[in-house]
């Protein structure tokens, strides 16, 4: 493990530990999508009864309770991926985030080691640490 990334999980206990937080796992970093619905990437999924080829993505945890979304997806075979952002504040518990995101609800993800996963909408998203 780098420094940096020493210093940072250092860092984001210290900052876990006087918000309160009661938990001992340090959520921190940036995460790859590897899987959506237990499928590989890219994967179709079908949401709200549309097909769409989810392409790419990664997550950001950040030790100062924000973190941030982007999936790059497509109606399959048609065009250049879009990709959407989304922002969203965070409080951990174990290893659960409670996240809320910008304009819209609440998606709950657990922490296991490297991994990262959340349901939105009914869809499995499984995220690996970089």
């Amino acid at each position: 493990m780098d420094t940096s990334r020493v210093i940072a999980r250092c860092l984001a206990a210290i900052v876990l530990a006087a918000i309160g937080c009661e938990s001992s796992v340090d959520p921190t970093g940036s995460y790859d999508l590897v899987t959506v619905d237990g499928q590989t990437l890219p994967a179709i999924i079908d949401h709200d009864g549309v097909e769409i080829e989810v392409v790419s993505g990664w997550f950001e945890i950040r030790a100062d309770g924000t973190c941030t979304c982007a999936t790059s997806f497509e109606p399959p075979g048609h065009g250049e991926p879009i990709e959407r952002v989304v922002d969203a504040t965070y409080t951990l518990t174990d290893d659960t985030l409670m996240m809320q995101w910008q304009g819209a609800g609440q998606t709950v993800g657990t922490v296991a080691g490297e991994r990262f996963t959340m349901m939105n909408e009914g869809i499995a998203f499984a995220y690996r640490r970089r």
